[in-house]
């Protein structure tokens, strides 16, 4: 079987959550017996490094240098197809003249035009990835820049409506395109290994260190910089008591230096940032999605404490994984200073997470089934 993948994100660096998640699923369609043709429309440029990486991880790849403006939102969202390079139809278009895919799989809604050129007999699924429509609104209640990609609903289900299939990464997003548009609508989050908590951290340095990794995206910065500031307020900010290790861009900016705070710089495997903390954090706030980090997190057997829109679409089983806002995170450290009750939050995650995977690995068995190559080999 053939699966043909349009992305404008590429898969390699494995850099952020977005790039993790699109590699994760074409592992996942590897492992179900698909040969993956993948097509990156360069959005975001590519090394020849990562072009050679990628070369490896499928059994084909084309790079389509990207042709045109990318422009950002603003305060009043753009077109639908404003990031979208006709040249990738076009591409698109020459290869299915010359071969048959048994899936289309495409990412993201401004990508959608490329749905048009794919034969009506071979299935097309659209990995919506997050709500797009009115996003830039949504953002701006949550005091955020809306600095990417953001349209208006009628836009939005426009695009939808060019694919057979709707991929939402969870089911409150679900229920959202449901509304907006008639195709069916399949939540697949993120499938990860479930692994055994690394072993404890390097040094002691504070009573407690906790782990933060992010790219230096609007949404990251407000939320770091929400939860800054209530330490700053509290009896954490001592660097005797505890340690915030920042990995990732995140850590480059100076309005996040802190006595308290330490910037790691970029990390090639997440278990660096790991082995040297007691706990992750998630103090997301605003937007939308499945945070991709939260899966990871947890996936790899860490104590995590996160706000709700942290844990979007996954269960709360602690106080911790339901934080109301960067305050409320800021407020349960105190009480994680003491190891017992760390080890009763990571009971919860293991809890929370292994509910998570099972639901997921089960919506990849149906997902799956709805295709008719896929059904002949059963």
């Amino acid at each position: 079987m053939r699966c043909l993948v349009i992305s404008p994100v590429p898969t390699w660096p494995i850099n952020q959550g977005n790039a993790a998640n699109i590699t994760r699923v074409n592992q996942l369609l590897q492992a179900a017996g698909f040969d993956i043709h993948f097509v990156y429309s360069a959005l975001e440029g590519v090394t020849s490094g990562a072009a050679t990486a990628m070369a490896r991880q499928w059994e084909q790849l084309d790079i389509i240098p990207h042709c045109g403006v990318r422009e950002t939102s603003g305060p009043r969202g753009i077109p639908l197809d404003s990031w979208f390079d006709p040249t990738v139809a076009d591409h698109v278009a020459q290869l299915c003249a010359r071969s048959r895919y048994d899936l289309v799989l495409v990412h993201y809604v401004w990508m959608s035009a490329v749905c048009d050129v794919v034969p009506e007999d071979c299935p097309v699924w659209l990995y919506t990835h997050d709500r797009f429509g009115d996003r830039h609104l949504m953002l701006a209640r949550a005091g955020i820049s809306p600095e990417w990609f953001s349209v208006s609903v009628s836009e939005e289900s426009r695009g939808l409506a060019r694919a057979d299939l709707l991929l939402a990464t969870q089911e409150a997003e679900a229920d959202y395109f449901r509304s907006h548009v008639r195709r069916p609508v399949h939540v697949l989050g993120s499938l990860q290994t479930l692994l055994q908590r690394p072993i404890g951290r390097i040094s002691r340095k504070a009573a407690l260190i906790a782990g933060y990794i992010g790219s230096a995206n609007p949404g990251n910065r407000h939320s770091l910089q929400q939860l800054l500031r209530a330490i700053d307020e509290g009896s954490m900010a001592d660097p005797n008591r505890f340690c915030l290790v920042l990995a990732g861009p995140i850590g480059d900016s100076e309005q996040f230096a802190r006595p308290y705070v330490h910037a790691l710089g970029s990390i090639n495997r997440l278990d660096e940032l790991y082995r040297q903390v007691d706990i992750m954090l998630n103090p997301s706030v605003g937007g939308s999605g499945l945070k991709i980090k939260t899966v990871e997190f947890l996936a790899a057997g860490m104590p995590l404490v996160s706000t709700t829109d942290g844990m979007m679409g996954l269960e709360s089983t602690h106080p911790a994984l339901a934080c109301a806002d960067g305050a409320t995170v800021a407020a349960m450290l105190p009480g994680l200073v003491n190891a017992e009750e760390r080890d009763i939050l990571a009971q919860a995650c293991r809890n929370s997470i292994a509910t998570y995977m099972k639901a997921q690995s089960a919506a990849l068995t149906r997902l799956l089934s709805t295709l008719p190559a896929f059904a002949k080999l059963q």
